[in-house]
């Protein structure tokens, strides 16, 4: 089996990626009218890097119980791709496409049409976000399942909070329409999901039968100037790599003491 990647290995495909994948012509923003008419991007060169990089692997090949969200836009239902259900439908399918289906964030990437290894029905699916932005709580579960009587420690690392952006300018408050709240809602969205799920992992953390022993969140806010969600120029993404240096320099000490955890558990 091939080695697992090293997050200075994660860095360099992502440096070299990021550029192709949030990439697009002035012809095709015209034509889809800035995403208001179709998406921003398509899954071509994602797909190629994925599959390049990844494409014999499936999901059950994972070396630590692995699980993460999509939700079918045809069935109009929550999957849940898990490394340990083998006879799951998708158990056969490459986990870069998988992966495609998972990620299709609506207005970046078009829904990710996929019919599974073996069967015959294609799949509609878009970004797991939609209905489990911070997973911890669908991991929570699942390892509550998988180890019954282990205790679990959570550590959920987010991609950047923007708080800023969650509140219009005063004076736009009594003549909030569909385009005033369209830049707003999926942020309160995304903020408040986030929150929620916080709020009742730490309500369990040492609560008799929970097994829950601590709950971390890593996350940063970044400035609503510099927020730039899919700007893959080498500029933004040097920016966002100082600015995670300079978090976890001021974190060092909580961060330190989090590895010591993870290495005692």
């Amino acid at each position: 089996k091939m080695q697992p990647p090293t997050t200075a290995d994660i860095m360099a495909g992502y440096f070299q990626l990021s550029h192709k994948i949030f990439s697009q012509s002035f012809s095709h923003q015209l034509k889809t009218g800035f995403g208001l008419f179709g998406a921003l991007y398509d899954h071509a060169a994602l797909k190629q890097g994925l599959e390049n990089k990844y494409h014999q692997i499936i999901l059950g090949d994972a070396r630590k119980p692995l699980i993460f969200p999509s939700f079918d836009l045809k069935t109009g239902d929550i999957v849940e791709f898990s490394s340990w259900k083998r006879n799951a439908p998708y158990a056969k399918t490459p986990t870069y496409q998988l992966l495609l289906g998972a990620t299709s964030a609506p207005v970046a990437f078009p829904p990710y049409k996929l019919t599974f290894v073996g069967q015959n029905e294609s799949n509609v699916l878009v970004d797991g976000g939609l209905v489990a932005n911070t997973p911890s709580m669908m991991a929570y579960f699942a390892a509550r399942k998988l180890y019954p009587n282990s205790n679990i420690r959570i550590i959920s690392i987010g991609d950047g909070s923007y708080k800023d952006i969650l509140m219009p300018e005063e004076s736009a408050l009594g003549s909030m329409g569909f385009l005033a709240w369209g830049h707003i809602l999926i942020n309160v969205f995304v903020h408040s999901h986030t929150l929620l799920s916080q709020d009742y992992l730490e309500d369990l953390i040492n609560e008799p039968g929970s097994h829950l022993v601590d709950y971390y969140r890593i996350n940063m806010n970044i400035p609503v100037k510099n927020h730039g969600v899919f700007d893959g120029s080498k500029q933004h993404l040097i920016y966002l790599k100082n600015m995670a240096e300079e978090y976890t320099r001021v974190k060092k000490n909580e961060l330190d003491e989090l590895a010591a955890k993870l290495k005692t558990s």
